[in-house]
């Protein structure tokens, strides 16, 4: 007996800003990102960026590391 056995895909949609391409790993999902992008999808910044999609890093003033993804602080 011959069995076949379907391995449910994850959808791409990778970021069209944030990822490289639409390409994704089968299995994952995992879309290849750019410089300073991050997630699943490519759809945030790095930790320590904020500003998605034109991600900067953290004005801190050499505070800290991190910061809020969407005011920078």
């Amino acid at each position: 007996i011959l069995a076949f056995f379907f391995i449910p895909r994850a959808a791409c949609d990778c970021h069209p800003t944030g990822a490289q391409d639409n390409l994704c790993d089968p299995i994952t999902g995992q879309c290849t990102c750019h410089k300073n992008s991050y997630g699943r999808q490519c759809d945030q910044c790095q930790p320590g960026y904020w500003n998605f999609p034109n991600c900067e890093r953290c004005n801190c003033n050499g505070h800290a590391a991190l910061c809020d993804s969407r005011t920078g602080y």
